[in-house]
């Protein structure tokens, strides 16, 4: 009987101690499964997050589908007016180009870069310009401005955009010169 009661015993310290040792190995273990690597500097950032959106610029000039796809995440999208539009059709639609307009200008001034939870926050003003051509074939130029706050994180050695949210924007009437400095 007394061999009984120690069994029972080592049983309870068992159940009892056993959640306890799969809690401790998993923690232990945790280090080696999320291989954390810390993110560079905002200046670093800064820097290759203006390298990425030249790219993302020559290829909206180029109307490059394939390289825009592999700029911006799998879970991207875009705020526009109140609306989301998804990253599938804004690829669509910037990635066509328009009878009588084509796209000759996309620069981007990267305006501030800040630390955020799933990687940067960078707001960005963009400066488009397109070719009109009229019916009668004349050629004009139209200006667009814009600035959009963009969610940015750093995915092995490749950025990517997350999401872009336009916060203000304003088109100017075909060969009127916008009052914006570099212009």
């Amino acid at each position: 009987m007394q061999k009984k009661h120690h069994s029972n015993s080592t049983r309870r310290i068992l159940l009892f101690s056993l959640p306890l040792l799969l809690a401790a190995s998993a923690l232990a273990l945790r280090p080696l499964q999320e291989k954390t690597v810390p993110l560079p500097s905002v200046d670093s950032a800064r820097t290759s997050i203006t390298e990425m959106y030249t790219r993302w610029g020559e290829a909206r000039v180029k109307y490059d589908h394939e390289a825009m796809e592999t700029i911006v995440a799998p879970e991207f999208y875009v705020l526009l007016n109140d609306q989301e539009i998804t990253r599938e059709a804004f690829l669509d639609r910037v990635s066509e180009s328009r009878p009588g307009s084509r796209l000759t200008r996309f620069d981007v001034d990267v305006l501030t870069v800040q630390l955020a939870e799933q990687g940067y926050t960078a707001v960005i003003a963009e400066k488009l310009e397109f070719e009109i051509t009229d019916m009668e074939g004349d050629k004009q130029t139209l200006c667009s401005f814009w600035i959009t706050r963009d969610g940015v994180r750093l995915e092995g050695e490749k950025w990517l955009v997350t999401s872009s949210e336009a916060i203000g924007f304003e088109n100017w009437t075909p060969g009127a010169k916008p009052p914006v400095k570099n212009w």
